[in-house]
């Protein structure tokens, strides 16, 4: 898997900022991890980009603290205590008008499982100055990713940050990699497929394409083992491939027009939330959109699972000025992002007639 370093440059007159050394220094260990330094200042971590990588590790010094530790989450509130690199300095600003100043957007990492298998600490708290700025925007991509507070190396020399950080790398890929796993049987027990997929577990197939069999809408074990063993299965859409989903309620009986209207509040909401790099890729495979009918649970736990997995997306509440009553929840848009990474949200879905 390919891991995208940051660090951050000089700052208040230090040349040499540590996290920037070992940025360097552990994207030099695989010869396909990327590295970027950058400027200490929000301008630079809203203009920041997210490489084509399958993670994406932000490193940043916290001069109080005495080991590593990974940040849970994020604050939309900037309230910095100092002036940036470029003079700037924010008191309770929203890093994103489009959300409420506050709010908090959470890794999809399971980082308390990382963090004990790695020795190192976890926080809830990255602070309100560039490094949550940054770690903000970076949740907002897609892709996973974790902010990494370091302590200075007057407090743990630098070589044993060197170490603990390559032997956390290897824990980050492991739990990226099992992440999709547990997305895919999240939504096989919310199709009240646990049965079958504990059944095909059971004979050995393997726990991710049990998952996948049922979240495609396999409710039998003889269905699901049909799909997975045909003599020619679907080849798998193409690495690059994005598409959003659009979740519609049937059950409100909402006139075609009104559908349509509410399908363009979620994908543009959907699309405002997700990284320029997204979207532009997503723009590249053709502006994919898939419009399929809610299940009878309602839209929530989608809503859920899509922000558990770090996809874009919005759920509509309607002002309720014509055909529904106000906050009714209409639409979900799940995306832009990754065709398999939607799919195991939205994958059982049947297309809306």
């Amino acid at each position: 898997m390919r891991v995208a370093w940051t660090g951050f440059g000089q700052f208040q007159g230090v040349e040499a900022n540590p996290s920037a050394v070992l940025a360097q220094r552990l994207a030099a260990q695989h010869a396909d991890d990327s590295v970027e330094i950058l400027e200490v200042s929000a301008a630079a971590a809203k203009a920041w980009r997210c490489p084509d990588a399958g993670l994406v590790v932000h490193l940043g010094v916290a001069i109080t603290y005495d080991a590593i530790t990974l940040e849970r989450c994020a604050y939309n509130d900037a309230s910095f205590r100092v002036p940036d690199q470029n003079a700037f300095q924010p008191s309770k600003a929203s890093i994103d008008e489009a959300e409420r100043f506050g709010a908090t957007r959470t890794s999809s990492i399971d980082l308390a499982a990382v963090a004990q298998k790695a020795g190192v600490n976890v926080s809830d708290d990255a602070g309100r100055f560039v490094c949550n700025y940054l770690y903000f925007c970076s949740l907002a991509t897609g892709v996973p990713c974790v902010f990494v507070h370091v302590p200075p190396v007057e407090r743990l020399p630098l070589e044993a940050q060197v170490e603990t950080l390559a032997r956390l790398r290897g824990y980050l890929v492991e739990a990226v990699g099992s992440n999709a796993v547990d997305v895919l049987a999240d939504v096989a027990a919310a199709a009240n497929g646990a049965g079958v997929l504990d059944q095909l577990v059971s004979l050995g197939i393997d726990q991710e394409r049990a998952a996948f069999a049922v979240a495609a809408g396999c409710t039998s074990v003889e269905a699901a083992m049909e799909m997975l063993f045909a003599e020619q299965p679907p080849a798998p859409p193409p690495s690059h491939a994005m598409k959003m989903v659009l979740v519609v309620r049937e059950d409100l009986g909402m006139s075609r027009g009104k559908v349509a209207a509410q399908c363009a509040h979620a994908a543009l909401g959907g699309a405002r939330r997700a990284d320029a790099t997204v979207i532009e890729r997503w723009a590249g495979a053709g502006e994919t959109m898939i419009v399929v009918a809610a299940p009878h649970e309602g839209l929530a736990a989608l809503r859920d699972a899509a922000s558990t997995a770090g996809l874009p997306h919005c759920l509509v509440a309607d002002a309720g000025r014509t055909e529904v009553a106000p906050g009714t929840e209409t639409v979900l848009a799940v995306g832009p992002g990754e065709v398999s990474r939607v799919d195991a949200i939205t994958g059982r879905l049947r297309l809306l007639r």
